[in-house]
């Protein structure tokens, strides 16, 4: 019986759910990216901004929420009873990146042409005049 209790208690999972909002509006941030810290264990948020994760940590532990264009936040899980609202704010640590291309100019195809055209004729004539000689 007890090896039955010390079984259960090492598969015991810890299920947590919570939200992710908009510090600013409050509305919803779906797919916004929630993972345990420390661990492969990860979700990410509806539709909604609802999320759920099954892990097999023991309170308290540290979720780490984030999405593009917003600041990553970490919050403690001290239960699994905890409801957890996380409101990420808006365009924070983001880094101007500048983004610059440059091109070889391209070469007209009719002036090569003609140019090839040209070259030839005056090959000919230089052939045929050395020829004569």
């Amino acid at each position: 019986m007890l090896s039955l209790l010390i079984a259960n208690s090492a598969l015991a999972q810890t299920s947590i759910s919570g939200t992710v909002v908009d510090a600013e509006t409050q509305e919803a941030i779906p797919g916004a990216n929630i993972i345990v810290v420390g661990s492969n264990t990860g979700a990410v948020a509806d539709f909604n901004g609802k999320f759920s994760i099954n892990t097999s940590l023991n309170p308290p532990f540290t979720i780490e929420v984030s999405y593009i264009g917003f600041g990553s936040k970490t919050v403690e899980v001290t239960n699994g009873d905890q409801a957890i609202v996380v409101a990420l704010e808006y365009g924070q640590n983001l880094n101007e990146v500048v983004i610059s291309a440059s091109r070889r100019p391209e070469k007209n195809s009719r002036s090569t042409f003609f140019s090839f055209c040209y070259f030839v004729q005056i090959n000919r004539k230089f052939r045929s005049s050395s020829r004569s000689n």
